[in-house]
């Protein structure tokens, strides 16, 4: 790396590991070759409340396009599993570099508990988000 030339649009992103052991990413190629998938916590809304998701909402940093399948899944008033996909593609070619924000609409569900998770397939692309939130609404509570 020391004897390679470096121009002013050359992109450097370094991060670390556990260890403290520091590494480049390679810019030349912003993909990962295996798959990779994140869950995030389940969210506990309000005790017996049934939220309704309705979108989710991504801000990420635009390192070019890549596919991302947003699941969310949780359980209906049986305790019965309940879950939707969608796929979205996420940020566009040539590189903005920029933070982007892309709203995915999602097949609406009303789940207890939901629970967002994410998956690429390998070569798919590179994503780097910095904030994912899922919106909808809350049934209001009756009283009798």
């Amino acid at each position: 790396m020391a004897n390679t030339p470096v121009t002013s649009d050359q992109w450097f992103a370094f991060y670390g590991d556990a260890a403290g052991n520091t590494y480049m990413l390679d810019t030349s190629n912003l993909s990962t070759e295996t798959n990779v998938s994140l869950t995030f916590k389940a969210e506990d809304i309000l005790a017996n409340r049934v939220p309704t998701v309705r979108t989710i909402v991504v801000t990420y940093l635009a390192l070019g396009p890549v596919t991302v399948t947003f699941t969310i899944a949780g359980s209906d008033d049986n305790g019965a599993p309940v879950s939707t996909s969608v796929t979205a593609i996420l940020g566009t070619a040539p590189l903005s570099g920029g933070l982007s924000v892309a709203r995915v609409y999602p097949t609406p569900i009303s789940a207890f508990l939901p629970q967002l998770s994410l998956s690429m397939n390998g070569n798919a692309g590179q994503l780097y988000i910095a904030t994912i939130v899922m919106c909808g609404t809350v049934e209001v509570e009756q009283t009798l």
